[in-house]
């Protein structure tokens, strides 16, 4: 069980530089709570899923659309923006003309996406796909999603177990068109601020002179799509 305010304390000095806004501590919250919820308790794998929503909403920790846009024509026409200048490289298909973009805390994209989900999840989400956006919701989503291995085929189990950590191949987890090259950094910093009080101070007791490692914010080459992150 994660102590949340020891959480808090922690995740307010890094990744989010001090202060943290009501919307993100609802978002962090709203992950902890599916993770409960679907009883996912490995620290490592908890970790990750912040980290990738951290990554995925630009830091807000709030669903977002594609691009980040304020509603759904905007996102489609940035990405159809985008498509036509040839910035959009790999992408065939104009998955977002019919509404498909992505959606949520980990973007959830294409129509065959939103069935399976909604069908996991029981929910309405092809008939209402802006259910997406409820932080509930996209928060089961999230977990679900990385953890079941719904959205790649890959899941949060095939890179932490046992002694295994490898956050660099859990981006496999992830969407694919998402995956966060900061994601494993990121994850590093989230997973100690899990970990429960009494590990915290038994570290500053046995590493007295342990220098803390210090963080620095560089901004990595934008995403076609208007998406971009802060690299710990």
């Amino acid at each position: 069980m994660i102590n949340r305010t020891t959480f808090f304390s922690y995740a307010r000095r890094a990744p989010f530089g001090g202060r943290l806004t009501t919307e993100q501590v609802k978002g962090c919250e709203a992950i902890l709570d599916a993770c409960r919820r679907e009883r996912v308790t490995d620290l490592r794998r908890i970790a990750y899923i912040l980290a990738s929503v951290f990554h995925e909403t630009g830091g807000t920790m709030a669903p977002v659309r594609e691009t980040f846009a304020r509603s759904d024509a905007q996102a489609m026409d940035r990405l159809e923006a985008a498509w036509r200048a040839g910035k959009l490289k790999g992408v065939t298909t104009p998955y977002w003309r019919d509404g498909w973009f992505g959606r949520g805390l980990i973007q959830l994209t294409h129509r065959s996406n939103y069935e399976k989900m909604g069908a996991r999840l029981d929910l309405p989400l092809t008939d209402k796909p802006n259910l997406v956006l409820d932080l509930e919701t996209s928060a089961r989503i999230a977990v679900v999603g990385m953890n079941e291995g719904l959205f790649t085929g890959k899941k949060l189990s095939d890179y932490f177990h046992g002694e295994t950590t490898d956050p660099v191949g859990a981006g496999e987890s992830s969407t694919a068109q998402t995956r966060p090259s900061s994601s494993p950094a990121t994850s590093r910093h989230s997973w100690a601020r899990c970990r429960p009080r009494t590990s915290a101070r038994r570290s500053r007791r046995t590493s007295p002179t342990r220098k803390r490692r210090p963080t620095t914010c560089r901004q990595p080459r934008a995403r076609a799509c208007g998406r971009s992150c802060c690299r710990l």
